[in-house]
């Protein structure tokens, strides 16, 4: 069974924000009855050199930031999301937010 990972305040400080990163939404369903479940957003920080995609509730309003304001998660988890292959499974590992605020 998979479970949330709760990383200390100081491995999401100092972040700021890159913008809206669409190809990296997490969805449900097919077709005709898919839909958008956490839109992503593109962080970087001094821990994540790479930058660092952070998943919102799709129905949680982000507010608009300029590049590179300073940023800060409300209540960040790591979510393993098991992906099924043709020899077992995949875990991908993502961050999930409640909301993005200003820093």
């Amino acid at each position: 069974m998979l479970q949330n990972i709760y990383f200390k305040e100081s491995e999401f400080a100092n972040l700021e924000f890159c913008g809206r990163n669409e190809l990296e939404d997490l969805v449900e369903g097919n077709r005709q009855n898919r839909k958008t479940t956490h839109n992503c957003y593109k962080l970087m920080g001094t821990k994540h050199v790479g930058g660092l995609n952070v998943h919102i509730p799709s129905g949680v309003l982000v507010q608009p930031f300029e590049t590179k304001t300073p940023v800060k998660l409300v209540n960040p988890v790591v979510q393993g999301i098991a992906t099924r292959s043709q020899n077992g499974s995949i875990i991908n590992w993502i961050v999930v937010a409640d909301n993005i605020v200003p820093a």
